[in-house]
């Protein structure tokens, strides 16, 4: 999604923002909407060398994050204007069953299995952190009675891993070397070397926790 972007932004934004901004505006005149949950990014944020705060100032460094980022100004204007019942969760990477295989696990394990080499773009250093399906599954599920309207949460796991120890984790669960599963490509452009995102917010508010870590998931 980051590097694509960049090829035709104008569908970002059309799909990201136009699209959405009529469907808000759509939606502001339905007096039955309670709560507009709007799942958004932490590449809204940009790479941070500290733990990110609901509060920081944004700093997108590609075209689908700058959309993210405008819709997500767009809500908070909305509400400032009439109101308007939106809560934005930003999630951390998430995983599990059915994912799309162009995301890194499922694209890692379906390599081995086929025993093809996957690209690792900039060598892989880029930090995450990730949380399981049904973790992400249930801080929306919390947010439809616990969040507060106007407000954002950030949805993250504690746990911190580089691209490419995380290739490593998989390897060595299907036994598989490391060498043999990719090769080094130049990075990404555009490409957040780190999000590290505090979810305290969503601990105390949403009463929300990860339950499986990375190696169980």
């Amino acid at each position: 999604m980051v590097a694509e972007s960049w090829d035709n932004p104008d569908q970002w934004f059309k799909t990201n923002v136009y699209n959405k901004v009529k469907l808000i505006n759509i939606l502001s005149n339905k007096k039955f909407l309670k709560k507009y949950i709007r799942v958004s990014t932490p590449e809204v944020y940009g790479t941070s060398r500290y733990k990110i705060k609901e509060n920081i100032s944004h700093n997108p460094s590609t075209p689908y994050a700058l959309t993210h980022s405008t819709i997500d100004k767009f809500l908070k204007l909305s509400f400032k204007k009439n109101r308007f019942p939106y809560v934005i969760l930003r999630f951390s990477n998430f995983y599990g069953e059915t994912q799309p295989m162009y995301r890194i696990i499922p694209k890692t394990i379906r390599s081995i299995m086929m025993d093809k080499k996957l690209p690792l773009h900039g060598g892989g250093s880029s930090l995450r952190s990730f949380i399981y399906i049904d973790d992400f599954c249930e801080a929306i599920f919390k947010a439809l009675s616990k969040s507060k309207n106007g407000e954002v949460y950030n949805v993250s796991s504690n746990e911190l891993i580089t691209i490419k120890d995380l290739i490593k984790k998989i390897c060595l669960k299907m036994n598989k070397k490391f060498s043999e599963v990719v090769y080094i490509e130049k990075d990404r452009l555009g490409k957040d070397l780190k999000y590290f995102m505090d979810s305290k917010k969503a601990n105390k508010y949403l009463k929300w926790k990860n339950k499986v870590n990375l190696d169980k998931g």
